[in-house]
């Protein structure tokens, strides 16, 4: 008889199967007859502390450039690359032309250009903590100012380096290649390859077809550029999706949302362009370890040129690079020079791993969707592909309709979206699924607990008779303690205390205790409907007036623990490739590893108190108040370790 074993995982708890064999050693000949739990433990045990999250990163900065002089005033020609300072800024001129008649740039936002006539210009500091790369070296900015207009600029190993205006400290040699972002293509780079491989529009790009691996769902061709697919959010995309219309595998009228995406390259060129559809911001990783800074290379403009210059971090030499971006920036083709090549970068586990979920999923508010927690989790444990076919708001209840942009919830995408990548990269051999929170509409009949039940278990039972041999983990979402209801009340019963809200239905309000209108807290004393309460004390003439009512953390649990049943029967009925790893429903001495400390404003930047493992507490660097329950990169990364230590236990009880 088949029986369900609890096993903690640091502070994630894993059921599975007590009759699932463990593996002996694996073999060393990693052919076809390599079992699954073999595979993935040797690719997880050659990716601890040894993968791009926690590999030492490569450092580097903007070429040191000398500044032209102050912006030069209306119609006046500026030299594409140039530097000019503007009210003690400096912005690099990445279009050429003439300026126009709108005056100096001004913006400090480095996520976005400034037109003016018929130059370009992006603001590049040079503030406190902006480094530079220059003669093999790199240097930090320790007081802001501006650059010279002559000389070779900071030199040296001083820690009080003066350059213009500017107090420079030596950082260390410089490790990762100079990008620059340009309008144009770099002329002298004239072996060229086409990342569409001349296929038509909407025209499927095959694996292992070209120079390019594609990473983050299947490649098609748009707009001239080769994009990478996620989710279809048909049937009610309104214009949200990347791809509208399309026919892909006999499947009509697909729209696609685009997520995570990444290309990679084998070259030994010493410089490397790469041709880009949109603006994006944009990671490097080189040889598996990342470009620092991490989510600050920004790509401008459409089409962008992204140019990598090694000449001072090893010269020319074979190097795997890849870029990795989000939503919809396509990428064009790629060029070196008359005497480089570029190869596929040929993984000899070539498979993938999918992902469904909602907006935490899909990484919002992350700095880029390459720090979602899905990616960090591949990274940590090894796995050669991710794709995320997640999507904001929805359910595997919830299609989220009609008020947001989608229509569709888990079970009516997810199926065609791994028939998808599976013609790609082949079927995957692992999937997981959020245990998503926005099917916690309590109030609403048609989304209990048990409703959850039923379509969780009629969503696994489908996924396992398309991928048998694949294993399936649902994952307990995030729940910061930041997750609740606002809007605006709109109407008060001033003689009865009821007050009746606007804006917040998307969970309903049975569970709710407290209220906070208009920053005053009131006690809630009973709940008449899904937009009407009763709170101690007079009610007050509080119309129009904002709310915000914390959402308990014991909502979650329930729900999260009708997956988990789901997962259970299935197990008991023999699947023993079907797990669950635990969050919200985690019991003391462990607790749920995302809590955060409510509405923050600001994060405090680094990942210091992220891993601290059983605090009660939680870490207020994981909620800001701007993105609600969604996390600050440190808090991504935080769950993307904690399902990867969970994904070793389990793998060690694979056959």
């Amino acid at each position: 008889m088949t029986c369900i074993k609890s096993v903690l995982a640091f502070v994630a708890l894993v059921f599975i199967s007590c009759d699932a064999v463990s593996a002996g050693e694996f073999s060393r000949d990693f052919s076809q007859t390599e079992t699954l739990g073999a595979q993935l433990r040797r690719l997880a045990a050659a990716a601890r502390n040894n993968n791009p999250v926690e590999r030492p990163q490569l450092i580097g900065g903007q070429a040191w450039l000398p500044l032209a002089g102050a912006y030069p005033g209306s119609e006046k020609p500026v030299a594409a690359g140039a530097l000019y300072s503007s009210g003690g800024n400096v912005y690099y001129a990445f279009k050429g032309g003439t300026t126009g008649s709108n005056g100096a740039p001004t913006s400090t936002s480095r996520n976005d250009y400034y037109n003016d006539g018929g130059v370009s210009w992006v603001y590049v500091g040079l503030a406190a903590g902006d480094q530079v790369s220059n003669g093999g070296s790199v240097y930090e900015v320790v007081t802001a100012g501006l650059p010279a207009t002559s000389g070779a600029g900071p030199t040296g190993f001083s820690s009080a380096i003066m350059d213009g205006t500017i107090l420079w400290k030596y950082v260390g040699p410089q490790t990762a290649p100079v990008a620059t972002n340009a309008a144009g293509h770099n002329a002298s780079l004239t072996n060229f390859y086409d990342a569409t491989q001349g296929l038509p529009a909407n025209a499927l790009i095959p694996d292992n077809s070209g120079a390019v691996r594609f990473e983050g769902g299947w490649p098609f061709v748009q707009n001239a550029t080769a994009t990478v697919a996620g989710p279809n959010v048909a049937p009610n995309a309104n214009g949200a999706g990347c791809g509208r219309n399309l026919t892909i595998l006999g499947d009509s009228g697909l729209d696609i949302q685009c997520n995570y995406q990444s290309f990679t390259v084998l070259s030994q060129a010493n410089i490397i362009e790469f041709a880009l559809g949109n603006s994006s911001t944009i990671n490097i990783i080189v040889d598996d370890s990342y470009v620092s800074p991490i989510s600050k290379y920004i790509i401008w403009d459409n089409p962008a040129y992204l140019q990598l210059d090694f000449t001072n971090s090893g010269g020319r030499k074979f190097r795997k690079i890849k870029v990795e971006f989000s939503s919809a920036n396509g990428l064009a083709g790629v060029a070196v020079g008359p005497t480089d090549s570029l190869f596929y970068p040929a993984e000899s586990d070539n498979f993938g791993i999918a992902l469904v979920g909602t907006s935490l999923s899909v990484a919002t508010t992350a700095s880029s969707q390459a720090m979602g927690w899905g990616n960090r989790f591949r990274y940590l444990v090894g796995l050669p592909d991710y794709a995320t076919f997640a999507i904001g708001a929805t359910g595997i209840l919830n299609p989220a309709a009609p008020s947001s942009s989608y229509g569709t919830n888990y079970a009516g995408h997810f199926i065609g979206d791994l028939k998808r990548y599976a013609h790609f990269r082949g079927a995957p051999k692992v999937i997981l699924i959020e245990a998503p929170i926005n099917d916690t509409k309590v109030g609403d009949p048609s989304f209990t607990p048990a409703a959850l039940q039923t379509a969780a278990l009629a969503l696994l039972k489908d996924i396992r008779s398309q991928y048998p041999n694949a294993l399936i983990i649902g994952v307990g979402s995030a729940w910061g303690s930041d997750n609740h209801l606002k809007g605006t009340v709109s109407t008060t019963d001033a003689a009865n205390s009821v007050v009746t809200l606007s804006g917040g239905d998307r969970f309903g309000l049975t569970g709710m205790t407290t209220i906070d209108i208009d920053n005053v807290v009131y006690p809630v004393s009973s709940v008449s409907n899904p937009t009407q309460l009763t709170i101690s004390g007079n009610a007050g003439a509080h119309s129009g007036l904002p709310y915000y009512a914390p959402y308990p953390l014991a909502i979650a649990v329930e729900y999260e623990t009708a997956f988990m049943n789901a997962v259970t029967l299935l197990q008991r009925a023999g699947d023993h490739l079907t797990y669950f790893i635990q969050n919200n429903s985690l019991k003391p001495p462990q607790y749920p590893f995302i809590m955060g400390a409510g509405r923050q404003t600001v994060a405090d930047g680094t990942c210091a108190t992220a891993h601290m493992s059983g605090s009660k507490a939680g870490n207020a660097i994981f909620d800001v108040s701007s993105g609600g329950p969604h996390l600050t990169d440190c808090g991504y990364d935080e769950w993307g370790r904690r399902v990867a230590e969970a994904y070793r236990m389990i793998i060690e009880k694979l056959p």
